[in-house]
């Protein structure tokens, strides 16, 4: 067994002629230190390079928040009640990436990012908002940029309702649809995701459905009920006491 691998070993340091496991791991310690030592020359010429470097990444994490913080798309999101936490994870995620640090602390702040960025196109009726009356709060100060299609009654699920759905997202940008409801709030905010190759979740209202998770949607059109192919939700929510009490 070569010497690179004994130094990581459990029994690299084992005992022999009654020596002690602290005398082992001492001994290992010093391997260690041996290992990755470096002398002065090399010490002082690291620390020199590492000062223009992290000033380097420090200055384009600051040149990049402000590029951000000038944009129409995010500038409301960073003043908003979510702006100091959306501010840090930017932050946070550019100095990975400014340094190629790409860790799990990068990927993690990479996807917070992707939802805390995410412009949530809503989708329900004046019944269904009405019973989820925080949701509007929550999701913004949770970081969303918010858009709503919000019909008098929804009902009867249409071609017609649902493609107003699409157009109205598309249009203030959406990157991901919310159905505030069940039935056929659920089934045209399915068909406008899958038109719009845009993710949707359901936020449910009532329990009486059992198709929350479909990937078709019955839609009437010119007087007659279709099933069109659609996509799935990324998940589904509920709160107990709106679905107990619908």
């Amino acid at each position: 067994m070569s010497d690179d691998f004994d130094l990581f070993s459990d029994d690299g340091g084992a005992q022999t002629g009654g020596g002690s496991p602290a005398s082992g791991m001492a001994d290992r310690l010093e391997r260690y230190r041996e290992l990755f030592a470096v002398d002065r020359q090399t010490e002082t010429i690291l620390r020199d390079g590492c000062v223009p470097v992290v000033a380097a990444t420090e200055r384009l994490v600051a040149e990049a928040t402000a590029r951000v913080a000038d944009s129409p798309e995010f500038a409301g999101k960073l003043a908003g009640d979510a702006g100091a936490t959306l501010g840090g994870v930017l932050t946070e995620h550019w100095r990975h990436l400014y340094s190629a640090s790409f860790t799990a602390d990068y990927l993690a702040t990479a996807q917070q990012l992707g939802f805390m960025l995410a412009y949530l196109h809503l989708v329900g009726d004046v019944t269904t908002f009405a019973v989820c009356g925080n949701v509007h709060s929550a999701l913004r100060a949770g970081g969303f940029q918010l858009s709503e299609t919000r019909f008098d009654d929804m009902r009867n699920a249409t071609l017609l309702a649902a493609e107003q759905v699409r157009s109205e997202a598309e249009a203030a940008g959406a990157t991901a649809y919310l159905a505030i409801g069940s039935g056929s709030i659920n089934d045209i905010t399915r068909f406008a995701a899958c038109k719009s190759g845009l993710p949707y979740a359901i936020l449910a209202t009532a329990p009486s459905m059992d198709g929350f998770t479909s990937s078709v949607s019955p839609l009437v059109e010119a007087g007659f009920k279709r099933t069109y192919a659609a996509v799935g939700p990324r998940g589904v929510f509920g709160d107990p006491a709106v679905l107990a009490a619908a």
